[in-house]
Formats: structure tokens, C-alpha cells, sequence
């Protein structure tokens, strides 16, 4: 998969077990467009329908059937017998990246952070499907709440867990659980995963005791060292069980050599945008052309493909 992203070829990981127990089988910085079991692929295969980490598909607005998935235990970088279980629900592709290009779910998320209200509308409807589907898997969580903000700044994630959405929720979500005692520096410029661990080592806290299983809610997981640095903390508080459930999770970047940005006739650039009504995605160019979010994607693959490249380029 590794090399596959390279050169931004997608990838599926097909697998005949129910699970995947180990978090080490999976690299979650080269994470597949598609893990899938044999028997859902003769399913999908029988009723031909779209199949995908749930928030990608949700965000595209392009139906199928989604899923959240157990990628198995992720630990604490200074901690190691310090676990959580970690979740799949989306991925998350910086801006140098070719892939956030056409990435609607990445692009989301950076509105989020703004604060832009149709991205908390999106999000929180993804969130609210990603708990269900979380629950059956893990049908014991007590207590759903978010890795804090910075001090003095407020918090995305708690939009969303006070969202309407996540209403059925709304006796064991508990947003002020967690609070920060500490300034830190911007973990992407802490170094390595260790540097980072320690950049926010001590730096949460918890407002009281708490038990049994927490479902701790992220916007982007990268090396995980923050919401396993609160993952320490709710079990020093009396967790039992802690689960990490990131809206998506930091992919290694591609350095594919063709990338090509798709364009109008006039050879203006298209960028990818949401209607503030409703959050769908669509293509703008500086000059005021529209396209439809899936024309434009298929615009850009179509001049992105494989087929551009030399066959000793190719991983395979």
C-alpha cells in the first residue's frame, strides 16, 4: 500500500477474518481506500453499490454503504502498556498531498477548524453514524467525550457533540470532562512521534473520576500522541476501556510525479468548495465556472491515471 500511494494509485485490503486484532497489521499512515472482507465483497459485488470508510462517502454525498472499522490497539509512544482502541471512519490527506485535491473529507475538516457552520452540520452527521456504528462493536460505552482545545480557545470537536444529530447521545456525552492545564507547542512541529509525546505529556487533565469505557472523540489523528496522552489521564481517572474514534486519520504524503489540477477552458484552475446549504461539494474556477463535483473528479482521474506513467515507475 506504501508504495501504491506513492504514486496516488488506490488500494483495497481484502481479508477473509472478522478482525484485524492487531494495530501493528495495519499501517494507519498508508491506510486502503477499501478494507473489505470476502464475504462483504460478494455482496457488494451481487448488489453493485458503492462500499468505503463511512465519512468519505458521506461527505461526497454519493451514497453506499459505509463502514467504521477496528484497526485494533494503538499504544502511547512514552507509555507502552498504555493501549486504546483505535477506529477507522475517514482519512485525511494534507494540503501538499495530491490526493486532497479531490478529497471532499479533508477539505471538511479544514472548515471545521474554521468554524464554518455548514461543516459542523456534515461532521456532526458523520459523527453521529460513526458512534452508532462504533456501539456494534463495542456495545459497552459509557462515556463519550473529545480531546480539548487549547486554552482559551474553543473547541470544534464540541460543536459537534452538542449538535442536534448527536441527540441520542446526549446522556453520556459529557464535553467538559477533559481540559487542558498547560500550553503546548503545534504538535507538526514537534519532530518525531516521542518528540511529540512529550510535547503534550501532563498537559490534560480531568474534571473528576470517571469508569468503565470512554469513547474519545479527534478531529485528525496523526502520530496519536494527544489522544493517547488523554487516553492516560481517563484511565489514571478510573477508565476501564478507552476507544479513540478520529473523524479521520493523517496519511503519509504521496509524492506522485503527475498531478495535474483540472481546468476550465479557458485553463483556469477549478478548486474544490461546499454550498453553504447544504454542504454539498462542487468545483469553482477563479473565473467563476461551476462543475459537478463528480465531473470534476472524473476530469482530474482521467488526467491523472496510472497509464501516465513509465512501466518501470509502477510498483508492480
Amino acid at each position: 500500500m506504501e508504495q501504491a500511494h506513492r504514486f496516488n494509485l488506490s488500494t483495497i485490503l481484502l481479508f477473509e477474518a472478522d478482525d484485524i486484532d492487531d494495530f501493528n497489521q495495519i499501517d494507519h499512515k498508508h491506510l486502503p481506500d477499501i478494507i473489505l472482507d470476502i464475504e462483504t465483497l460478494r455482496k457488494i459485488l451481487l448488489k453493485n453499490e458503492r462500499y468505503g470508510n463511512f465519512n468519505e462517502l458521506s461527505i461526497e454525498q454519493i451514497g453506499g454503504n459505509g463502514y467504521v472499522y477496528p484497526l485494533g490497539k494503538i499504544r502511547h509512544q512514552l507509555y507502552g502498556s498504555i493501549k486504546a482502541n483505535l477506529m477507522f471512519a475517514g482519512r485525511y490527506f494534507v494540503y501538499d498531498d495530491p490526493r486532497s485535491y479531490i478529497h471532499c473529507l479533508s477539505n471538511m475538516i479544514l472548515r471545521l477548524k474554521k468554524f464554518k457552520s455548514y461543516a459542523v452540520e456534515a461532521l456532526a452527521d458523520c459523527l453521529n453514524t460513526d458512534i452508532k456504528l462504533t456501539q456494534k462493536i463495542y456495545n459497552d460505552i459509557n462515556i463519550i467525550t473529545a480531546v480539548p482545545s487549547k486554552p482559551g480557545q474553543e473547541n470544534h470537536l464540541d460543536l459537534l457533540l452538542n449538535h442536534k444529530e448527536l441527540n441520542d447521545f446526549r446522556s453520556i456525552i459529557d464535553t467538559n470532562l477533559l481540559f487542558t492545564v498547560r500550553n503546548y507547542g503545534k504538535q507538526k512541529q514537534a519532530g518525531s512521534f516521542t518528540e511529540r509525546a512529550l510535547n503534550v505529556l501532563n498537559a490534560f487533565n480531568s474534571r473528576g473520576n470517571i469508569s468503565g469505557h470512554v469513547l474519545l472523540i479527534d478531529d485528525i489523528l496523526t502520530s496519536g500522541s494527544t489522544a493517547m496522552e488523554c487516553a492516560k489521564v481517563l484511565y489514571d481517572h478510573g477508565a476501564e476501556k478507552v476507544t479513540i474514534l478520529p473523524l479521520a486519520i493523517m496519511q503519509s504524503n504521496s509524492y506522485a510525479p503527475s498531478h495535474k489540477k483540472s481546468k476550465d477552458q479557458f485553463e483556469e484552475e477549478y478548486r474544490l468548495n461546499f454550498r453553504n446549504r447544504d454542504g454539498s461539494p462542487f468545483w469553482v474556477a477563479s473565473d467563476g465556472e461551476f462543475l459537478a463535483f463528480r465531473e470534476g473528479k472524473e476530469l482530474y482521474l482521467s488526467q491523472n491515471s496510472y497509464e501516465d506513467y513509465q512501466d518501470d515507475e509502477l510498483p508492480f
